[in-house]
């Protein structure tokens, strides 16, 4: 009998008993290690007729109408019999239908390359786990307008957890003339600073989120650091620090240099025509650090009017609850709308399909609110929900030879 290669890390011993001991129509069914898979993939079933073996019961079962549905892939293992190989996955559904399936009875549910037409840039991503769902030209750098804001209101946030007085810590507004003025340009301000008003973190917030203040963004960063410049190159000290090389801040607010220059807020060394540049993929991940360690943020998000500090707050997103283009499936929170004319319009959503927050993140599309609609039911298709994740994550430590037994039930399915 003439020895084939052992796997690496797969005790001798067992591979050397399981060899011997299997023999199926007079030829040997040599396993490998069962393989974990690192990030779940989602599956139909294209056979309504096939089984899968379940090792913990010890019991086949016919998939019947449950083959449409989604199903994981937590593992896999190949056998060698003669000169053939099958590959073999095991499957998740939930906890009464799961186990193993010949391989060649699976389809994905949805393609990588998921494109949306109108779409400069687009990705989807896991918020829990930031994996990657779909995505079409989501590393290059691109204009994203006040969608760059998440990142400030994000500094401003960790600033709050180390202020006393938290979300009721006052903010002079009213030091810096240039920022007066441009809350009092509609056009460009969006939330008007008043000499006998009293302004808070929260209120800041809410305006640069709700109604996407320019103003009061650029006063969130100048309270942050001491100076709009300062707080920009934080900015890109903490995209830097997070590892996203494809984001250069010049503004807080999204706005360009050639809109900032009429109130002599441009970061000084910065062109005439400078904008934030950021791609799709770090807006993302921008956008799950945000959530994920200050998820009261989508107490704000989700509202479409507030009043504060006597001014009322209008929230423009058509996706969120109460609005026209909501979808109950989807349940969207959040998260920013960008535009100028120059970067055109962009959006990062977030909602729970299913319970199992996604993130998505369209720029420069004309029809951005329709897409993420789409986007967002195309994603949550394959959008592997945490406890599958930890459930692959438990496998990872059990990784071990094929047993005899369960080499036998895999050559009899079906």
């Amino acid at each position: 009998m003439r020895y084939k290669k052992l796997w690496i890390g797969v005790p001798v011993g067992i591979l050397l008993a399981t060899w011997f001991a299997v023999t199926i129509n007079s030829r040997e069914a040599i396993p490998s290690a069962i393989t974990t898979s690192k990030q779940p993939r989602a599956y139909t079933i294209s056979d309504s007729r096939v089984q899968i073996y379940n090792p913990q019961t010890h019991q086949k079962l016919r998939v019947s109408n449950q083959s449409k549905q989604t199903w994981y892939v937590l593992k896999s293992a190949k056998l060698t019999e003669g000169n053939r190989h099958e590959t073999f996955k095991y499957v998740y559904l939930d906890n009464a239908h799961q186990g193993w399936i010949a391989a060649n009875h699976l389809k994905k549910v949805l393609p990588l390359n998921y494109k949306l037409k109108k779409a400069k840039a687009a990705i989807a991503i896991n918020a829990t786990t930031g994996q990657v769902l779909t995505q079409q030209n989501a590393n290059s750098p691109q204009l994203v307008a006040s969608t760059a804001k998440l990142m400030t209101i994000y500094l401003a946030m960790q600033k709050v957890q180390k202020t006393k007085a938290g979300w009721h810590q006052k903010v002079d507004v009213m030091k810096d003339k240039q920022l007066v003025k441009m809350s009092q340009d509609p056009a460009h301000g969006g939330f008007e600073f008043k000499k006998n008003r009293t302004y808070t973190v929260h209120d800041l917030v809410d305006a640069a989120m709700i109604q996407s203040s320019n103003n009061a963004a650029i006063a969130l960063g100048e309270w942050v650091a001491g100076s709009n410049t300062k707080f920009i190159r934080l900015m890109n000290q903490t995209a830097k620090a997070w590892g996203l090389r494809q984001t250069h801040f010049v503004s807080s607010s999204g706005l360009e240099n050639d809109d900032l220059k009429s109130f002599d807020l441009t970061v000084p060394g910065t062109s005439a025509k400078a904008a934030n540049q950021l791609s799709a993929a770090n807006l993302a991940t921008i956008a799950r650090k945000l959530i994920t360690k200050y998820p009261e943020i989508l107490s704000v998000s989700r509202q479409r009017v507030k009043k504060v500090a006597g001014e009322t707050l209008y929230n423009y997103t058509p996706l969120l609850k109460g609005a026209e283009s909501y979808d109950q499936k989807l349940k969207v929170d959040g998260l920013k709308i960008g535009y100028t004319p120059r970067a055109g319009t962009s959006f990062v959503g977030t909602g729970t399909p299913n319970n199992n927050r996604i993130i998505t993140v369209i720029i420069k599309d004309k029809k951005v609110f329709d897409d993420t609609t789409k986007l967002m039911k195309a994603a949550s298709k394959v959008n592997v929900p945490t406890t599958v994740i930890n459930l692959a994550k438990q496998n990872q430590d059990n990784e071990h030879a094929l047993s005899t037994k369960l080499i036998y039930q895999l050559k009899t399915l079906n």
